[in-house]
């Protein structure tokens, strides 16, 4: 995995919003979870979503997180597409 623990990231944790990896968690003994870059806190720290249960840490330190090693982005939900898009683009017949 790659470390996107460097100064230069810090300052461009915007680009990792939405980017699938792996985050340490855990004071005492801490571990890795897969979880995905949910927002830049602007403070060198990001929200996070965890795979296991769905919960969010708010404040992550930018060095407890690595990208996935196919920098995978999760693209975002929009409201307006319809639920069962395949059936009306086949025109019903899906």
């Amino acid at each position: 995995m790659t470390s996107v623990a460097t100064k230069s990231t810090i300052t461009s944790a915007a680009s990792l919003v939405g980017c699938r990896g792996m985050g340490q968690f855990g004071s005492k003994h801490p571990k890795w979870y897969p979880c995905v870059v949910k927002m830049d806190n602007q403070d060198g720290t990001i929200q996070v979503q965890w795979d296991e249960g769905k919960k969010f840490t708010k404040s992550l330190p930018v060095e407890k997180f690595e990208l996935s090693n196919n920098h995978e982005r999760e693209e975002p939900v929009e409201d307006n597409v319809p639920m069962n898009i395949f059936a009306e683009a086949a025109g019903g017949d899906y």
